[in-house]
């Protein structure tokens, strides 16, 4: 039997699983360069994937080989409203690894990982605030343009006050 410790939690992967998850892990470490703790938790994140598909069969690869896409969007369908937006995505990313490793180690025939749907919404889901007119105002006449590059530092908040862009936008 194989044991992680993730700090509080144990997750123990027995029986047939063991050479998945162990193979898994090898993957992770070792090929993907992330480190014990990080691949434990990617392990941890995992399996109740490998526990709803492969159950109490014996041929574990077998089952494996035969997964779908459609088994996968509707396996993380089920999951996300059960999920927090940060433990969705951190499960779809565990997902999207252990799909690759899956075809990586010749498992499954083809890559599936562009069937794990994207978690919904987005942080910055409004426009960004403006900058208050006095704010601007004292921003503007804080460049002393006696020096080149105060006079660039200006010359670069001028659009910016102007047209509304974000720093990024300017190049």
């Amino acid at each position: 039997m194989s044991q992680l410790v993730l700090g509080e939690r144990e997750c123990s992967a027995a029986g047939p699983l063991t050479p998945i998850v162990e193979g898994y892990r090898k993957y992770l470490m070792v090929d993907q360069g992330i480190l014990s703790k990080t691949a434990g938790g990617y392990i941890h994140e995992i399996m109740p994937f490998l526990a709803a598909y492969t159950g109490d069969i014996g041929d574990v690869h077998k089952r494996l080989s035969t997964l779908t896409e459609a088994e996968v969007i509707a396996f993380v369908a089920a999951t996300y409203p059960k999920m927090s937006r940060s433990g969705a995505a951190m499960f779809v990313t565990t997902l999207r690894a252990f799909l690759t490793c899956l075809h990586f180690s010749g498992i499954t025939d083809r890559s599936m990982t562009a069937s794990v749907p994207t978690v919904p919404g987005r942080k910055m889901s409004s426009l960004p605030k403006g900058t208050a007119p006095d704010t601007l105002k004292l921003l503007l006449d804080s460049c002393d343009r006696k020096t080149a590059l105060r006079a660039r530092r200006h010359a670069i908040l001028m659009p910016l006050s102007r047209l509304g862009l974000r720093a990024g936008d300017v190049a």
